[in-house]
């Protein structure tokens, strides 16, 4: 599934699982407060990874659903770049506001 949902980004895609799967492991009770200023940040971290996450889906479900608009054999090369222009800006723009 990680590779229709980030298209040529799939590498990103498992970054960012990996990232998520780290960070979670990670995270142990903070015992002073700079441990707690440390772990607000990490899970900062993580909610926007998750966020960029849901928006790649989202994306994916939506481009799916419109009649030819994925990038299936046979369907135009203006309407596959389109497409893969669209996501990109879409994780262009998550990665910004992450």
């Amino acid at each position: 599934m990680a590779s229709s949902v980030a298209g040529r980004g799939g590498d990103d895609f498992q970054d960012l699982l990996a990232f998520c799967a780290r960070t979670l492991r990670d995270i142990r009770q903070a015992e002073d407060r700079a441990g707690i200023i440390e772990q607000y940040r990490r899970l900062d971290e993580l909610k926007s990874a998750i966020d960029t996450l849901l928006t790649r889906l989202r994306l994916d479900v939506i481009l799916g659903s419109v009649p030819g608009v994925t990038a299936e054999p046979g369907i135009s090369p203006l309407v596959s770049e389109a497409v893969e222009r669209l996501r990109t800006a879409i994780s262009v723009i998550a990665r910004r506001d992450t």
